[in-house]
């Protein structure tokens, strides 16, 4: 087996700090994004909740486009309908609009992981494979704890 182009290595790194980086700044954001939304604990809730579903309803589409265009594609795909949730979120000032935007951030990077995971695996030989899925899961584990810890400190500026 050869070794992974640079290009698969920095797609698939930034497929994971892209999920990382979402899932380590929602909760830090979320007292933010319930200040700004004006919404009650049940209303916020959705947020999550519309989130989780956009990736249940999102992983069978996604792996149905990555089995007949490719593992890229997906990839591409995916991290374009985020970016179209992301600045529906950024530009939502209700709570509906808000929960279709976290839907559809669900929807593009809820296999975005999987399929980064898939990509590494079979583009790497077998004696390292272990190695380069660990380092595409440390690559989540510090975009995940890097937007905590910033998430955290902007959100107690911006109070």
């Amino acid at each position: 087996m050869q070794r992974a182009p640079t290009s698969a290595v920095v797609v698939t790194g930034l497929a994971a700090a892209l999920t990382g980086l979402d899932g380590g700044s929602f909760g830090p954001a979320l007292p933010a994004l319930r200040s700004g939304l004006r919404l009650d604990d049940a209303r916020a809730a959705w947020l999550l909740s519309a989130y989780v579903l956009g990736t249940l309803l999102g992983n069978p589409g996604n792996a149905w486009i990555c089995a007949r265009r490719g593992a890229r594609f997906a990839l591409s795909f995916g991290t374009a309908v985020y970016a179209l949730g992301a600045l529906a979120m950024a530009l939502s000032h209700d709570a509906p609009l808000a929960c279709v935007a976290r839907f559809t951030q669900g929807v593009g990077a809820g296999s975005l992981l999987a399929i980064a995971t898939a990509t590494v695996a079979q583009r790497s030989p077998a004696d390292r494979r272990g190695r380069a899925i660990m380092t595409l899961s440390l690559v989540y584990a510090l975009a995940f704890l890097g937007a905590s810890i910033a998430a955290s400190w902007i959100g107690a500026a911006a109070w």
